[in-house]
């Protein structure tokens, strides 16, 4: 039934249309019809292009009080009259008359790309970069999706030239996401800086490993900040865009948090000598945060180059780290990059080779090793690091059977290579 009516509504519409066509618009301009015969006019106009047409409808339009209207349209027929006839007469009479019958509006301000203007609820008519104004009180209304709507209320006088300042409240800001996870939950409040303003993401109570904060911005680039007990966790510049959300996911770095984080490592040593030079592999765990790193390690080594000098590898390190702020770092698309020196560190690395029926000796090898320098890249859960110890001294006892060979020591320098995952 709905859409019968509907159908009917329509037909009716078209019928209406079509009589109102075929209808003799001087005969309705003569009854006061003024708007019926002004639109047949410039519906003929439109179709066929004769001036005569276009002019008769733009005085039709006028008399209907339509100025702006009439007066657009008397500037688009106005290059297809002929100059110095009866009608180009009658057309500059139009335009003078019109100019006295119509206001100018200029716009000052900048418009959003897309934005909607009505003139007392209808689509402006525009001559030259100008809205045209029918003589009297008129409403100017602006809107742009998730603005303000802009309102202007005035009276319009003939031929005023008005300038109305235009500014409009447009909500454009886009959010920025930001999670930071740290592995103790002692880190509980933790500060991320955007644009040099901090915003903190915990209060005391918030003992949780994952802290979130939402930011509104405005639309454009920023800056992302985030420095925990001296180290970088984060350096990057973000682009917002309006309406939008942007997500950033930091996790801080081992030596960014007092509680630190255990992981398991493959590890590789070699120590430079000319008593007992090392080169070993293994496995080992680690613990290591902002004040203290422990390590184990375990595997094989050989001491020189012969297959005589292979055997079990042990290694400890201990290291409380004095300085907390590395002395460079860096940060690229979720990479942290540092170079530490610490000075209150040693490690200790142990081979020893078990008696053998060839060799008939055992022999024990200690490399005591301090002044760390040691350059890392931590990603989410690996951490790649090379550490160079540039002072070891190197001790060594080889029991020859059936008399047993003095000790001897020397000095040298050591590197690890290690490889470490963590949850």
């Amino acid at each position: 039934m709905r859409t019968a009516a509907v159908g009917a509504i329509v037909l009716a519409a078209l019928a209406r249309t079509a009589i109102a066509q075929q209808a003799d618009p001087r005969v309705l301009y003569a009854e006061g019809s003024y708007v019926a015969a002004a639109t047949i006019f410039e519906d003929r106009y439109r179709a066929e292009g004769r001036p005569n047409d276009g002019v008769s409808a733009v005085v039709a339009w006028r008399a209907a009080g339509r100025y702006a209207h009439a007066r657009v349209l008397l500037a688009r027929v106005k290059p297809k009259v002929e100059a110095g006839g009866k009608l180009a007469e009658r057309v500059q009479l139009l335009d003078d008359k019109l100019a006295r019958l119509t206001a100018s509006a200029i716009l000052d301000g900048t418009l959003q790309k897309g934005s909607i203007i009505q003139v007392d609820g209808q689509l402006p008519e525009q001559l030259g970069g100008q809205i045209l104004f029918d003589a009297g009180a008129r409403t100017l209304t602006i809107e742009h999706e998730l603005c303000d709507p802009f309102h202007w209320r005035g009276v319009a006088l003939p031929g005023d030239t008005l300038h109305i300042p235009v500014a409009l409240r447009c909500d454009q800001q886009g959010t920025l996401h930001v999670s930071t996870y740290a592995y103790g939950t002692w880190e509980r409040k933790r500060t991320v800086t955007i644009d040099g303003k901090p915003y903190p993401t915990g209060g005391k109570d918030n003992r949780e490993h994952r802290q979130e904060l939402d930011v509104q911005l405005s639309p454009g680039p920023h800056h992302i900040h985030i420095e925990h007990r001296d180290r970088l966790v984060a350096d990057e510049r973000v682009m917002i865009a309006p309406h939008a959300t942007v997500s950033r996911d930091y996790r801080y770095p081992w030596r960014a948090t007092i509680g630190g984080a255990l992981g398991v490592r493959a590890t590789g040593v070699a120590s430079g000598n000319r008593l007992a030079p090392l080169a070993g592999a293994g496995l080992g765990v680690v613990l290591e945060g902002s004040w203290l790193l422990i390590s184990m390690d375990f595997g094989g080594a050989a001491i020189g180059t012969s297959s005589e000098g292979r055997g079990f590898w042990f290694g400890a390190e201990g290291e409380y780290h004095l300085l907390h702020r590395p002395l460079w770092q860096t940060h690229r698309k979720g990479l942290v990059v540092t170079l530490d020196f610490d000075p209150l560190a040693i490690r200790y690395d142990a081979q020893s080779r078990p008696a053998t029926e060839r060799a008939g000796t055992t022999r024990s090898t200690g490399y005591l090793s301090l002044l760390p320098i040691r350059a890392a890249a931590e990603w989410t859960h690996w951490q790649l690091g090379l550490t160079i110890w540039p002072v070891t001294w190197i001790y060594t006892e080889v029991n020859l059977i059936p008399a047993p060979v003095p000790a001897q020591s020397a000095w040298g320098a050591s590197t690890l290579l290690t490889l470490t995952w963590h949850q």
